[in-house]
């Protein structure tokens, strides 16, 4: 874009982000992440902070990407120190800052780099933007910084052997160990439940002589409301090294993961009956 006779290009700085791959809510491998880049390695909150700016340009910045915040400030009005709370997102969700003028209509072509992003701390970017095409290179026209606040699992209820009360395990059982997770409203769907990642003391959903994960979907409290069936092997569970379960196993914790890649999480306690 043109104006006070510089060539200003709003909108090479928010293309030069996305060709740098700083997404918003875009899951991913967790793998090292390239240079350039703000990957949440935890299930987190995000927040970005307006840190600063230098140029006499009002540009508007924010985040975008799938789910876009739009512009959430203006460089020429934003109080330095404030924060804007993003939303909580799975780990390997990479994020993407953008800045705008008001005015824009030209492409970046010089080809070169308008941001930079610095590591502060784990999960903590600082995001230094140049705010017209070819730049001085000082990259402090626009300054922002986002972190990523590691958050808990969703906790949720389970209910080991949900058939029987009370809930006794016998330690020589050969066969399957039930355990429901309950479905609640706004809080858990169980049809959002990736099965492929529902542990039991770190021990995966046994599997059918066809191959398929063992789990139902039910109503099992009766409340109308669905529930996960899952079911574990009991050799898998005792015969681990160590093992999840045996004669000394007071709690036992289910995790697993949205779709989305929420984590969740519950626990109860087993009626532990050992071998004779």
């Amino acid at each position: 874009m043109k104006g006070g006779g510089r060539d200003i290009d709003a909108l090479a700085v928010g293309f030069i982000v996305v060709a740098m791959s700083l997404c918003l809510v875009v899951p991913l491998a967790l793998a090292p992440p390239p240079p350039n880049t703000m990957v949440l390695s935890d299930y987190s909150t995000i927040s970005m902070e307006f840190v600063s700016r230098s140029a006499a340009w009002n540009s508007g910045f924010g985040l975008t990407g799938p789910t876009s915040t739009g512009v959430l400030g203006y460089s020429g009005s934003a109080t330095p120190g404030t924060s804007y709370l993003i939303g909580t997102y799975p780990a390997g969700t990479e994020i993407i800052a953008f800045i705008s003028g008001a005015e824009y209509g030209t492409w970046n072509s010089k080809n070169i780099a308008h941001v930079r992003v610095i590591v502060e701390s784990a999960q903590t970017w600082r995001v230094e933007f140049e705010d017209m095409t070819g730049g001085d290179n000082d990259f402090n026209d626009v300054i922002l910084r986002i972190t990523g606040e590691p958050q808990p699992p969703v906790d949720v209820g389970i209910d080991i052997k949900p058939f029987s009360c009370p809930n006794a395990i016998n330690l020589g059982n050969k066969g399957i160990l039930p355990v429901a997770i309950f479905g609640y409203p706004g809080v858990l769907d169980v049809m959002d439940i990736d099965p492929a990642t529902v542990e039991l003391g770190g021990v995966s959903l046994a599997v059918k002589k066809n191959g398929n994960l063992f789990f139902a979907y039910e109503d099992h409290n009766g409340d109308g409301i669905e529930d996960m069936i899952c079911h574990f092997s009991m050799p898998e569970l005792t015969g681990g090294t160590p093992p999840a379960l045996d004669a000394d196993t007071d709690l036992l914790i289910l995790t697993a993961e949205l779709y989305d890649g929420t984590p969740i999480s519950g626990e109860d306690t087993p009626w532990v009956v050992p071998i004779p």
